[in-house]
């Protein structure tokens, strides 16, 4: 016979002993958080409380707008150099790519008549092979 130890089955002694007298579904909710190693949920969140009166609020919130609006003039001057400047740049490289593109369409050019030549002399010395094998 071999010595095989069975695995109990059910829940532990001590997990069942400590659970005495708790209905099924406590025992179900603290077993899931035991499992997940954490309670869910955070801490409540709190509104803080309203130290000014409403009125005062809107008469802050009406001079803040107002300093907003100031500094958005020289904000959006500043985003109009930025976008000619982005502008200008786009134009240098299209451009540069432009040249880029005629040039190499040069060099196809010149490797297409290259080609053209290279295969008059490849099909004259295969004619010249041929004329030779012709002979033999």
């Amino acid at each position: 016979m071999s010595s095989v130890s069975k695995k109990p089955r059910g829940r532990p002694r001590k997990l069942a002993q400590s659970n005495a007298g708790v209905g099924p579904f406590t025992t179900t909710l603290m077993t899931t958080r035991a499992a997940k190693g954490r309670q869910r949920g955070g801490p409540p969140k709190v509104k803080p409380p309203l130290t000014k009166s409403p009125r005062t609020n809107c008469v802050e919130n009406a001079d803040e707008n107002h300093v907003h609006m100031e500094k958005d003039k020289p904000e959006s001057n500043v985003r109009e150099k930025n976008m000619e400047e982005k502008i200008d740049y786009i134009v240098q490289t299209l451009e540069c790519l432009q040249k880029s593109v005629e040039t190499l369409n040069t060099k196809v050019e010149s490797l297409t008549k290259e080609n053209g030549d290279l295969s008059k002399e490849l099909e004259a010395a295969l004619a010249t092979v041929e004329a030779v094998a012709d002979l033999d």
